[in-house]
Order: C-alpha cells, then structure tokens, then sequence
C-alpha cells in the first residue's frame, strides 16, 4: 500500500496516464514532503525535486538529474519531461498554482 502522500504513476507515450497492468512504461514516484514535490524512477538515479516559492507563481527545480543512467529504460531527458508534467498536476491538486 502507498502512503497518502506517495503516488505510484506508469506514463505511456506523450505522458498519458495509464494503468500499470496495461503499460510497460516505467513507474515514476511522486511524494510530497512538506513544501517540495519530489519525482523519482525506482531503480534508476532519477530524481528531481520541485517547490513553489512565495515570490513565484510556478514551481522550480532543483537537485536535478543531468546524466543518463544506464539502467533505466527512459533517458533523463524524458524522465525531467514526464516528472515535470506529474509535478505540476500534483502542485494543482495540492493548490499551490492554478
């Protein structure tokens, strides 16, 4: 079972969600600590952190995967883009932007 906080998500192609018995797509983390978002790929060193500072209306990065890793099955190229994508619709459900 997943924690509250945590979310278990399979990405097929463009960023779709989809469910995991239907999708070989890797699944990416999303948790929620306290002010920041942070996106992973199990198995992978794919990690990125997001927040949203007060003087900004969007979130911003930070601790950002920059080298392909071998094991994974995405590059770290399509991993920041899905990560982003999952962030901000986790920002919006949270109310952090509109």
């Amino acid at each position: 079972m997943v924690p509250l906080n945590q979310a278990a998500v399979v990405l097929g192609d463009l960023g779709r969600r989809e469910d995991a018995e239907m999708s070989s797509a890797p699944q990416l983390w999303v948790q929620v600590v306290d002010d920041e978002i942070i996106v992973t790929l199990p198995g992978s060193r794919y990690s990125v952190t997001y927040y949203k500072p007060d003087s900004s209306p969007q979130l911003l990065a930070k601790n950002i995967a920059s080298e392909d890793d071998p094991r994974a099955v995405i590059t770290v190229s399509e991993f920041l883009s899905a990560a982003w994508w999952l962030a901000n619709n986790k920002a919006r459900q949270l109310g952090w932007i509109a």
